[in-house]
């Protein structure tokens, strides 16, 4: 047992079929995904508005 967390995440629908499939990853402590304001990285979903 390695003690981590991990989780599966759910990419960006209707956007189109280029975007990379679902993926598996490890949660690390005080990092930041993205969501819901990116997707896989640097991509800024446009379709969301800061709060």
């Amino acid at each position: 047992k390695t003690g981590k967390l991990w989780t599966a995440v759910n990419e960006r629908d209707e956007i189109g079929s280029d975007l990379v499939p679902d993926y598996v990853t490890s949660v690390q402590d005080g990092a930041f995904y993205g969501w819901p304001y990116s997707y896989y990285g640097q991509h800024v979903d446009e379709r969301v508005k800061p709060q």
